[in-house]
């Protein structure tokens, strides 16, 4: 059964480990997240990591859409990158108190 992202987004904000709705975002947007994360991390080993933690952060966030204020697309990667930007940070400042400490 086909399920739309804006409809899958819907059943994550109602129940956030929903893995058919996460599984739904994923294939419906696979191309776009897996691009979101490329552009962070490049398509080395960090990328599969990267994925699983923008899903969660999607599904974490479902309950924050508002499809009459943006599409369920735009949702999905804005929370992509967002988490990518969150996981450089975080990368960046491990790497500098290790090299200063």
């Amino acid at each position: 059964m086909y399920i739309t992202s804006e409809k899958a987004i819907e059943r994550l904000a109602k129940n956030c480990l929903d893995e058919a709705a996460l599984a739904a975002v994923f294939k419906n947007n696979q191309k776009e997240i897996e691009q979101a994360v490329g552009e962070w991390f490049g398509q080395g080993s960090v990328k599969h990591d990267a994925v699983s933690r923008v899903m969660v952060k999607i599904s974490k966030s479902a309950l924050l859409f508002h499809p009459e204020l943006q599409s369920a697309e735009t949702f999905i990667v804005d929370c992509a990158n967002a988490e990518c930007r969150n996981l450089f940070e975080q990368a960046i400042h491990r790497i500098a108190l290790a090299h200063y400490t």
